[in-house]
């Protein structure tokens, strides 16, 4: 039986995955800011202890690591499903501390995974418009996201 990312436990979020996910992060974040002039303003408003959701628009599939390198916690991102369907994206997915999540139907397990969050030092990171989005604007933010963020 292939095994389910919906529910992750909080020994789960470990340290193994913390320094995989900074190590990726800040191999992304440096070459950004070195060559792409890749600048973070504003990491003085975002507060240093305590559960809080990071999220962001979705405009590459670099933003998990570039929006990890900018609030430098760890994050545990809510990720589709269908990236842990192959080998090598579910390895990657699960190496660096995501969860699935079915955008068609909540799964309870989801929903217990980021509230597990707060047992552990990290944060939960996702993006409101459930998908990659060229423009630089949140338009379609999904209704997942506004019952998740008053649940918790």
């Amino acid at each position: 039986m292939a095994r389910r990312y919906t529910k992750r436990e909080p020994k789960e979020f470990n340290w193994f995955r913390a320094v995989f996910q900074w190590f990726s992060a800040t191999v992304y974040g440096t070459f950004f800011r070195l060559y792409l002039n890749f600048k973070i303003t504003g990491r003085e408003n975002i507060p240093k202890d305590g559960f809080f959701i990071v999220a962001s628009n979705h405009v590459s599939a670099l933003d998990p690591f570039l929006v990890r390198y900018a609030v430098n916690f760890s994050l545990a991102y809510m990720a589709k499903k269908e990236l842990f369907d192959k080998p090598h994206t579910r390895l990657f997915m699960d190496l660096l501390g995501s969860f699935e999540v079915n955008r068609e139907k909540l799964d309870v397990s989801t929903i217990k995974t980021a509230i597990s969050l707060k047992k552990t030092n990290w944060k939960l990171g996702l993006f409101p418009e459930g998908t990659r989005n060229e423009k630089l604007s949140l338009e379609n933010v999904s209704k997942g996201f506004a019952f998740l963020a008053k649940s918790l």
